[in-house]
């Protein structure tokens, strides 16, 4: 249902109002999603009090429950038990478990009972020095996973189709540049207030590690924190917040999708035109319901990856390489689109190996983005650029009133 919802809201926003109303929609949503977010974390932290503030710098491992704690869990779990453990599983009776490894599918609710162990989820307990060890992948390569999720994020986002098709609205160059600059300050800004829910929510929500749901940390806090109306006002205000940003940033893919569509394949009357979003917010819509059940840290990398291998060396070898030719980007495109996307839907629905093996393929930035360059530039060179690529190459690096005034 909520796929469907957000498909029609961003769909009937694109089509009555165009890339404006869309521009407009993105700023507000991305106001009140700052606010939204800063206004709760504050108030999170005046309110716990110094003790967990101190805990919160400075966590102890999560080893015991300290009370009966029931953990819902979302996605397919196996937990490591050390000693006999007290629980009551789906709520019925208490049993106690023997150490040894028990398989949890997702949908099933364990209760905890005060004093038991905590179970062990591949990486270590919140607060040990295991957790907060910057790498990723616990399976034997946390270093090159850790610089394959980099590598995918930091030059996949210049490749989003949702950041790229913002520069459209900029008037000119200089525009473009000034609204990145602000835009990169902003996040900045944004990106402080997220450490302060994880550091609250290791010492007060550390069992959200178990069952898969520690994206839901935000939402949590402040019910945990407050029991009455002032978690609950909280709570909403988060809730609104995070619905502004994936709103925002679902209208701003289905703007790139809808324009591209409408350019390429429509003839370019209005009509039409606000007829495209809502043809291809159905299409994403039913692709969608299918993918609700994987986990979006996943879908996300993934999308980062596939944008590093394919837009991004396409932008820096177009702004800076005059050599490159149209051959070479598009024969470079497609392979960077083949060793990501690829193999990226083989590791989702064939499986591959633990290892070496499953981490260039369940994220393979560290060789697809490489790959993509030197296919682009083994091609290019063996073509010939078109004339006029000199002249477009002083057009991107000379000063644009200067250009304008000659």
């Amino acid at each position: 249902m909520g796929v469907v919802i957000a498909g029609g809201a961003v769909s009937i926003t694109l089509a009555l109002g165009g890339m404006r109303a869309a521009t407009y929609v993105q700023a507000f949503q991305f106001v009140l999603k700052l606010l939204l977010f800063i206004v709760p974390a504050i108030w999170l932290v005046l309110h716990v009090g110094p003790d967990i503030r101190r805990d919160a710098l400075a966590p102890v491992e999560f080893t015991r429950f300290d009370t009966a704690t029931t953990v819902q869990f979302r996605l397919d779990t196996t937990l490591t038990l050390t000693e006999p453990t007290g629980v009551r599983v789906g709520g019925g009776a208490e049993e106690v478990l023997a150490p040894g490894e028990y398989p949890v599918e997702s949908g099933q609710s364990w209760e905890f009972a005060a004093g038991a162990a905590v179970p062990h989820v591949g990486t270590g307990p919140p607060g040990g020095p295991d957790w907060a060890r910057p790498l990723l992948d616990p399976s034997g390569h946390p270093v090159l996973a850790t610089w394959s999720v980099l590598v995918a994020t930091v030059l996949g986002t210049m490749g989003l189709p949702h950041i790229l098709i913002r520069f459209h609205t900029s008037p000119d160059g200089r525009g473009a540049r000034r609204t990145a600059a602000i835009t990169v300050a902003l996040l900045g800004v944004f990106y402080l207030f997220p450490a302060v829910y994880g550091l609250l929510g290791a010492v007060l929500l550390p069992e959200l590690y178990l069952s898969g749901g520690t994206d839901t940390v935000v939402v949590a806090l402040p019910a945990r924190v407050d029991g009455g109306f002032a978690g609950t006002f909280f709570t909403a205000l988060l809730t609104a917040g995070a619905f502004a940003a994936f709103l925002a940033t679902s209208l701003g893919l289905l703007l790139a999708v809808s324009g591209a569509l409408s350019h390429d394949l429509v003839p370019s009357t209005l009509r039409r035109l606000r007829f495209t979003p809502i043809v291809a917010a159905l299409a994403v819509v039913l692709l969608a319901l299918p993918a609700a059940r994987l986990d979006v840290g996943v879908l996300v990398t993934s999308a980062f990856a596939v944008a590093a291998s394919t837009f991004c060396p396409l932008l820096v070898l177009g702004i800076w390489w005059p050599r490159l030719t149209a051959q070479g980007a598009i024969v470079g495109m497609v392979a960077g689109l083949l060793a990501s996307a690829g193999v990226i839907a083989i590791d989702l629905f064939l499986g591959v190996p633990p290892g070496l093996a499953g981490l260039l393929l369940g994220q393979p930035a560290l060789w697809s983005v490489p790959l993509a360059f030197a296919t682009m530039v083994l091609v290019s060179l063996r073509g010939r650029p078109p004339a006029w690529a000199a002249a477009a190459m002083l057009r991107l690096h000379l000063d644009e009133t200067e250009t304008g005034r000659r």
